[in-house]
C-alpha cells in the first residue's frame, strides 16, 4: 500500500491539491517505515516536505525535514539520503530566518560531503552557502572562516555561479 498512497499524493499534488498530497505522503512513509524501508520513507518525506514548501507551509516542511535527521533510524539511512534532507532543511531553516541553526546545518552538510571524492562542486556550494548563511547570522568571524573553505574549496570542484553569489552576497574575507 505505500507505494500506491506514495503514486496518489503525487498525483495529488499535480493538480494540486495539497491536503490530499500531504494525506497520501504522510500515510506512505508511516507505511514504508512500518515495512522497515526507511530509505524509502526518508525519501517520502523529503518528497512531502517539497509539497510542503510549493504550498507556502515552510514551518510544516521545516518539521518533517526534522523528524527525518531526528528519528533512530536517521543513522541507517543511505549517506547522501541524509546530505539531501540536511541540505533542503538548512534552506529551509534560512527561509525561516532561522540564520543560525541554517548555519549549523550547512556546516554539518559540508563537513559529510568534504569527504566524498566524487561532489568536490557539492562541497564548494554548500561552503558558499555556509559562509552567506553564516554573514545572516551576524557571525562575521565564522562567516570568513566559511569563505575561506569556499574559496579553497572551489579550486577543487568549480562552482562560478556559486561562488559570485557568495562573494556579492557581503560575506566577509578573512
Amino acid at each position: 500500500m505505500a507505494p500506491t498512497h506514495a503514486l496518489l499524493g503525487h498525483a495529488a499534488s499535480h493538480l494540486g491539491d495539497t491536503n490530499r498530497a500531504v494525506r497520501h505522503l504522510s500515510e506512505a512513509a508511516a507505511r514504508f517505515d512500518q515495512n522497515g524501508d526507511h530509505d524509502e520513507a526518508a525519501s517520502t518525506r523529503l518528497q512531502l516536505a517539497d509539497v510542503l514548501t510549493r504550498a507556502g507551509q515552510q514551518a510544516d516542511a521545516v518539521a518533517v525535514l526534522e523528524s527525518v535527521l531526528s528519528d533512530e533510524t536517521a543513522s541507517t539511512l543511505d549517506e547522501r539520503l541524509v546530505a539531501q534532507t540536511r541540505l533542503t532543511l538548512a534552506r529551509g531553516l534560512r527561509e525561516l530566518e532561522e540564520f543560525l541553526p541554517a548555519a549549523e546545518e550547512f556546516l554539518r552538510l559540508a563537513d559529510t560531503v568534504a569527504a566524498w571524492e566524487d561532489e568536490h562542486e557539492l562541497h564548494t556550494m554548500t561552503a558558499a552557502e555556509t559562509a552567506v548563511t553564516l554573514a545572516m547570522a551576524e557571525r562575521w568571524d565564522a562567516a570568513g572562516s566559511a569563505y575561506e573553505r569556499a574559496v579553497a574549496a572551489h579550486a577543487k570542484g568549480p562552482r562560478p555561479s556559486q561562488i559570485t553569489q557568495m562573494m556579492c552576497g557581503g560575506c566577509p574575507r578573512s
